[in-house]
């Protein structure tokens, strides 16, 4: 890629961004289809978390010589990259579709020349709904990814991903990760806390779900964190959106839950995000985790997100139950990831009502407390461990990244065709 610097005045909406693991996948995909990308340009912005309105006029504060060049020359793109985020583009507060057609349209740019990043694993849907409801002929490009899948084998010199690897080297480098699985796990495992469940951003579904927990037999056999509420009023109203939930969480409930909080279980730091840490020894002291995942809404199947919580369970090789959106644990099997059937029951993950969702869940987690509550220590370890091949298989499905990998190179090919076309 052509380095352009100095291309962005600073705004609220975006910032500039050297390189982010988007970019990075980007210009991998070129080297794997052995494509020049030696001559094109891209203009590369992250985003921020303003009020997003659809009118945003993002243009004006890219250089005027800059917006020319993008309007002009056929090699020039415009990322706007939201993929650290699954955010809904049709519904809620993220309306980032009318806002690049806006721009396109303000400044006379072709929409072929902006490409959208996300972790919404269903934004090719959202384009297609939105193209044709808008009548639209002319399209921006959109590649999902799961933003979070690989970032975490970068944090270890050992677990370092290397490219190409055989799949009997890689065999045998997974069987090592189990093994060191099992051997931590008898090491840091004392018998009684049998679950995982974080939170760091305080989000309603979290509080009601660690509420629930904490008032429950549950407890005891939880390492379970949780930041205090700073306005537990504000927070009860939220709650009560949850579809399901009106009245399970009363204002004065709230408020005696909150003279427990914060509940500690690595760190006090809360505000901080941690997603690039690994916790190891968090899940080595438990057998499974709930993961308390960043969105528990779908607004009409309109987003489809997972965060590097879940796949640091799959990283840990920890068999996990997503307290997510609708269908978040059976989704994952669309990438290829395979579930915990033989541990767990996963009807209510179809459930389309938020609150009956969670009360399902919590339902499948008392039944697996109470028989490992029955059982010996090494059988709970036994427990943990006895689907193995999916450990296994889905360790290797996030290593290999095959999806992702697909994702890239399609968009790779797309603009460099683009771009010979429109010279020619």
């Amino acid at each position: 890629m052509i380095p352009v610097t100095d291309y962005i005045k600073r705004n609220v909406y975006v910032r500039k961004v050297q390189s982010s693991l988007a970019s990075q996948k980007f210009l991998q995909a070129f080297k794997d289809l052995n494509l020049d990308e030696s001559n094109l340009c891209l203009f590369h912005v992250l985003i921020k978390y303003p009020q997003w309105e659809k009118d945003v006029d993002l243009f004006q504060f890219i250089r005027k010589k800059n917006v020319k060049q993008l309007r002009k020359d056929p090699k020039t793109f415009f990322l706007f990259d939201a993929s650290t985020e699954g955010f809904s583009t049709i519904y809620g507060n993220t309306p980032f579709y009318d806002v690049l057609y806006h721009n396109c349209r303000v400044h006379n740019i072709s929409p072929k020349k902006v490409i959208l990043i996300t972790s919404n694993m269903v934004e090719n849907k959202n384009l297609i709904r939105y193209n044709t409801y808008h009548s639209i002929k002319e399209s921006i490009h959109v590649a999902s990814f799961h933003n979070f899948e690989h970032m975490l084998f970068n944090l270890k010199v050992d677990t370092l991903p290397v490219s190409g690897l055989a799949e009997a080297e890689l065999d045998t480098r997974i069987e090592k990760v189990y093994l060191n699985a099992v051997k931590n796990r008898k090491r840091y495992y004392y018998g009684e806390k049998h679950f995982l469940s974080l939170s760091r951003v305080n989000r309603p579904h979290r509080t009601l779900s660690a509420f629930e927990i904490f008032n429950s037999n549950l407890y005891q056999n939880c390492i379970l964190s949780h930041d205090r509420i700073k306005k537990p009023e504000h927070y009860c109203q939220e709650t009560e959106l949850i579809r399901g939930s009106k009245g399970k969480l009363s204002f004065r409930a709230l408020k005696k839950f909150n003279r427990h909080l914060p509940l500690i279980a690595d760190t006090n730091d809360f505000k901080t995000n941690h997603a690039m840490s690994l916790s190891s020894h968090l899940h080595w002291s438990t057998l499974f985790q709930v993961i308390g995942e960043t969105l528990a809404e779908d607004w009409d199947n309109t987003s489809r997100f997972w965060s590097e919580k879940t796949f640091r369970s799959i990283f840990h090789m920890q068999p996990f139950l997503i307290w997510g959106q609708p269908n978040a644990n059976k989704n994952l099997e669309d990438y290829g990831y395979k579930l915990y059937d033989k541990m767990f029951d996963y009807s209510f993950d179809s459930e389309s009502n938020t609150y009956k969702r969670w009360t399902m869940i919590k339902g499948e987690i008392e039944s697996a407390v109470a028989r490992l509550n029955k059982m010996t220590g090494e059988d709970k370890l036994l427990w943990c461990f006895q689907q193995q091949d999916v450990l296994k298989h889905n360790y290797k499905i996030m290593y290999r990244e095959e999806y992702t990998k697909e994702v890239f190179q399609k968009l790779a090919f797309t603009l460099v065709q683009q771009s010979k076309d429109n010279v020619e």
